[in-house]
């Protein structure tokens, strides 16, 4: 069975990413607007002092947030078919892409709630390792046990069904997307391990701020300057996160396609 090259996958995405990047930034730019006008309009309500007109505008505030879930959600869907066609050496058309991520938007929901509800408690069990000192007086041995814990699951589960969610979109009628993703991953769960680990490294310093603790307490106005940069971030972050994800969804079907492998797609 041939192997997967982590050198060859991310040669062929910033390739792709250079030579598309313009169209692939325009869709994660669309969906970078409404989550940060959704993130800054939050922002602004809770600086506003408990009162009726705070409480209608957190009611406000919520239906558009799940209005902006199901958009961003779409517009993602939008980005992993512009991304493939781009693989593909298709022209893209955004408009056509949008179009096209329609039928596979709600699938795509439901497929991430479900690995998202996969991670829970391993995750919680983290939290509660790493930031139990506000919740509860846990001795350090215990901490470093639950991080442990929930560590090992979340790493295990997060690699094996990492490419549930691009099936979903790519594969809409493969009946388990789950079972798709385990069977790609078999036999390289290093390598993919390495794969998803690659947006998170670049990442870091965004993901460590968001834990400051006292984040809630400074300035209105730097809050927001907080939320412009992250947004801007994982606005660049995202095409490259997704063409990696498929170009090694694409390298790991050959692989399996030389040992026999086989989707369930009805």
């Amino acid at each position: 069975m041939s192997e997967i090259s982590i050198g060859d996958i991310l040669k062929v995405s910033i390739v792709t990413y250079k030579e598309r990047w313009k169209t692939l930034l325009l869709i994660s730019l669309i969906s970078t607007i409404i989550s940060t006008s959704t993130g800054i309009f939050s922002i602004i309500i809770t600086s506003i002092g408990i009162s009726l007109l705070q409480v209608l505008l957190l009611l406000v505030n919520l239906v558009i947030m799940v209005i902006s879930v199901y958009f961003t959600s779409r517009l993602f869907v939008t980005l992993i078919i512009a991304s493939n066609n781009s693989l593909s050496n298709e022209d893209v058309i955004i408009f056509h892409s949008y179009e096209e991520a329609k039928h596979t938007t709600w699938r795509y929901i439901g497929i991430t709630l479900l690995f998202g509800l996969m991670l829970f408690i391993p995750i919680l069990l983290m939290i509660f390792g790493i930031f139990n000192g506000s919740l509860m007086d846990i001795s350090l041995p215990i901490r470093g046990i639950l991080v442990i814990v929930g560590l090992l699951p979340a790493v295990y589960l997060s690699t094996t069904f990492y490419f549930s969610i691009y099936a979903a979109v790519l594969y809409p009628n493969e009946t388990s997307v789950f079972s798709y993703s385990k069977q790609l991953v078999k036999g390289n769960f290093f390598k993919v391990l390495i794969i998803t680990l690659i947006p998170i490294v670049i990442t870091v310093p965004i993901i460590a701020s968001s834990f400051y603790q006292n984040m809630n307490e400074i300035s209105v106005g730097l809050q927001l300057i907080y939320s412009l940069v992250r947004s801007i971030h994982g606005m660049l972050i995202a095409p490259f996160t997704v063409l990696i994800s498929i170009v090694a969804m694409e390298r790991l079907e050959k692989t399996k396609e030389n040992g026999h492998f086989h989707k369930n797609v009805t």
